[in-house]
């Protein structure tokens, strides 16, 4: 007889996965909802990851509200990495 976690392992429910959008596709569709040029878009991307990075390197969380929360963590060989906590909302 199987245990509880074998079967909501085997039989729960699974997310259908797609190919991931490349940071060009991203760029695109915000450089199209906020009215600006993809490449503007591409620059602001990069400079929000040098700056989560920054803060992680200075042990600082940051918190986007709609995104989730950037935490910096230390793995056991001693290396800085961040972590990304987050929730994803259901579309109504």
């Amino acid at each position: 007889m199987a245990t509880l976690i074998q079967a909501i392992v085997r039989f729960g429910p699974r997310l259908g996965r797609r190919p991931k959008a490349s940071a060009q596709q991203l760029a695109k569709r915000v450089a199209l909802a906020a009215g600006m040029r993809p490449s503007i878009v591409t620059r602001v991307l990069m400079e929000l990851e040098e700056a989560i990075v920054g803060y992680g390197r200075s042990g600082v969380a940051v918190d986007l509200p709609t995104m989730g929360t950037f935490a910096p963590t230390l793995a056991g060989d001693g290396e800085i990495r961040l972590c990304h906590q987050s929730l994803i909302r259901r579309q109504s």
